[in-house]
């Protein structure tokens, strides 16, 4: 017995759509809000601005400096530095995927990772710190597992939140030595 070609195309075809609307996922939605600003300029010296870079990033891993430090006296001559943290979990505050539940309309907040890719320049009259988020987004399936993870364009807030963290931590910082 001999199967025709259209029938084995209309099974693989079938297969392939069948196979692929089981393992698809929801399309991704994002809340709109303002686009917040992700460089601030800071007048401080380059030390005090590098030590409230260091106790805003707490516990986060860095996996990237240049230069890797820096003695004290090297401090007045760096024009810039740059940082790179490794990958912080947390989940989205804007990407979602909606579902229903007997016809009630749901939203599931999805989990993500960014890492912070820090740059500072000195400028006249201070240091300029710009903060670059790569972030990824972890879709989930029809049947709520995990996809994996995806670049997305990520969330200004959270560079606008890691400078003002900046900020707080200049300001709360004891005095070193030479500023006593």
């Amino acid at each position: 017995m001999r199967v025709k070609p259209v029938k084995i195309f209309a099974i693989v075809a079938l297969s392939v759509l069948f196979l692929s609307a089981c393992t698809s996922a929801p399309p991704v939605r994002q809340q709109e809000y303002a686009t917040l600003p992700s460089q601030k300029t800071f007048e401080t010296d380059y030390q005090t601005l590098w030590r409230g870079i260091e106790a805003a990033l707490g516990n986060h891993r860095v996996t990237k400096r240049d230069p890797e430090s820096v003695i004290p006296k090297d401090w007045e001559k760096l024009k810039e530095r740059t940082l790179e943290t490794d990958w912080i979990y947390s989940q989205s505050r804007d990407k979602y995927q909606e579902y229903s539940i007997g016809g009630v309309p749901k939203r599931q907040l999805l989990q993500m990772r960014y890492q912070i890719n820090l740059i500072t320049r000195r400028r006249l009259g201070g240091i300029d710190v710009f903060v670059v988020m790569n972030e990824e987004l972890q879709a989930i399936s029809n049947d709520g597992t995990p996809l994996g993870y995806s670049s997305v364009p990520a969330d200004s807030s959270r560079a606008n939140e890691f400078l003002d963290k900046i900020q707080q931590s200049i300001l709360s910082l004891p005095p070193t030595v030479s500023e006593q």
